[in-house]
């Protein structure tokens, strides 16, 4: 997958990506981990929030649940939150501190869905990309 962003969509993105722990939320060691998704991920989900409070736990833990059970490879979540103003980015830092498979990537201010789904695009790790959205 080329990974190269056109310039001036990277420059929009390098200037809107911000947050309290860095435009990446890489993800914290976690204990309760399986060792064999330790890694390189084969398959990145990305997932653009904007003010999903309700959402973003209930989609998240589908999401782990079906991907944990149903697949025999390694993948990664990335949360991509598009400047929310509720509760939303608190709720994927929590996510993200929880599991070792979650990223999180915060936009300022809300630029749309498509530069949403590029940074998530741009950080993705996965040699395949599936996108959902994050209402659930």
């Amino acid at each position: 997958m080329d990974r190269n962003l056109p310039l001036q969509s990277l420059q929009k993105l390098q200037g809107n990506l911000s947050q309290v722990t860095g435009p990446l939320i890489e993800s914290l060691p976690n204990d309760g981990a399986p060792e064999d998704h330790v890694g390189s991920p084969e398959l990145s989900v990305v997932i653009p929030f904007f003010n999903e409070e309700a959402c973003v736990f209930k989609v998240a833990e589908e999401l782990v649940e079906v991907l944990s059970t149903t697949l025999n490879m390694k993948w990664e979540i990335i949360l991509v939150n598009d400047g929310s103003t509720d509760t939303t980015p608190t709720e994927m830092d929590s996510l993200v501190l929880h599991d070792d498979r979650i990223r999180a990537i915060h936009l300022h201010p809300n630029s749309g869905q498509s530069a949403a789904l590029e940074a998530g695009f741009s950080v993705a790790r996965g040699d395949v990309v599936a996108v959902l959205d994050g209402d659930g």
